[in-house]
């Protein structure tokens, strides 16, 4: 995966957005609705290809429905950091990207560390490890995007790399103007959506030296867009080619369309189909947890239902849903404390599910 196509892989995971007219913007409370969901890019083999990516300004449509990619599907899976397998080299982070190539077991991975604040997002770094999860490799950076995000902000960021062997360094040094420069509907395979578009004009300056003397230099620029929306976090990402004359129509290095999205129901990014009869109790996420775990179930209708949790002597320590609730799937989130407020003590619980004459039970895991 090349540095800037990565960096567009890494803004797109920043923001979606509101479906208000005029009035579409991404705070950092927003981010957590994406965690435990999947999200499959559709990407392409063509080096190069003509995308119209469309005009700045506001009411727009952006149409990328007949657009026909034959590249291999890539799944981007948002969890909490600390679920990951290195959350430890990052203590900082709050969310994670993971993200391989679908349906291929054994297929690299990439996890992608971010810390989510009130005031912005900021990327802690990247790790590259193999189809076991061992490490392969690791890059560490502190790009922050400021939030909330809404149609016509803007703000630049900087960062570099240094690569050295044998006497050689190059520099690779990126600098990116970022704006919020559309918003109206995009036009995908899988259907049609409100959406925001996003602008990244991209200098890359290129620095090469031996035993400190300069020997090649050299200067490109690219312009980058990212379409994304409340629903996913990128609609499409098209990546342009250097030194292109951009008016609407854009020659591309890379692009790709969101072609999934689904929910995770368990810590192995197993799925489940839930038909629209089923009364689901889901498993917890993740689990064992702490010190919170979210806890998700499927109704088929409207109905009065009770969510609880028992310790293992059989008490109720906590009572979380006790009201009707309309059809569909609800998640909620359980921080390990009693009715009280009082932190409980590690040990196995059981989450408790009934409506009606129904009843779903479930064993989770509180570990300090």
């Amino acid at each position: 995966m090349n540095t800037r196509y990565r960096n567009l892989l890494f803004a797109a995971t920043l923001i979606f957005a509101g479906s208000g007219q005029g009035q579409i913007q991404f705070t950092a409370d927003d981010f957590s609705q994406f965690v435990n969901t999947s999200h499959v890019l559709q990407t392409d083999t063509m080096e190069t290809r003509t995308v119209n990516v469309g005009s700045a300004g506001a009411n727009q449509i952006y149409d990328f429905s007949s657009l026909s990619l034959s590249g291999p599907q890539m799944n981007t899976t948002f969890l909490n950091a600390s679920a990951t397998p290195f959350f430890a080299m990052f203590p900082g982070a709050t969310h994670a990207a993971k993200m391989m190539e679908k349906n291929v077991p054994t297929s690299d991975r990439f996890y992608h560390y971010l810390n989510v604040s009130n005031s912005g997002i900021t990327s802690l770094g990247m790790v590259y490890a193999n189809q076991n999860d061992q490490l392969q490799g690791m890059d560490q950076d502190d790009e922050f995007t400021p939030v909330p995000l809404v149609y016509n902000k803007q703000w630049q960021t900087q960062s570099s790399d240094t690569l050295s062997a044998g006497g050689f360094v190059t520099i690779n040094s990126m600098q990116t103007k970022h704006h919020i420069d559309g918003w109206g509907k995009i036009r995908l395979p899988i259907g049609e959506q409100n959406c925001l578009r996003w602008r990244q004009d991209v200098t890359i300056i290129s620095t090469s030296t031996y035993g400190g003397m300069t020997l090649a230099a050299d200067t490109s620029v690219t312009v980058d867009f990212n379409f994304i929306g409340k629903n996913s976090v990128y609609y499409a990402l098209v990546s342009g080619v250097p030194d292109d004359d951009y008016p609407d129509v854009l020659i591309t290095s890379d692009v790709s369309v969101l072609a999934e999205l689904s929910r995770l129901t368990d810590v192995e990014d197993r799925e489940t189909v839930i038909l629209p009869d089923e009364f689901v109790l889901l498993p917890n996420f993740p689990n064992p947890f702490n010190p919170q775990t979210q806890l998700s179930f499927h109704l088929p209708k409207h109905q009065h239902v009770r969510l609880e949790i028992y310790n293992s002597l059989g008490q109720n320590v906590r009572t979380l849903v006790d009201q009707p609730l309309a059809d569909g799937l609800h998640t909620l989130t359980w921080d390990g404390r009693d009715q009280e407020g009082n932190n409980l003590a590690s040990g196995n619980f059981l989450v408790v599910l009934q409506a009606a004459d129904q009843q779903r039970v479930q064993t989770i895991t509180l570990l300090k």
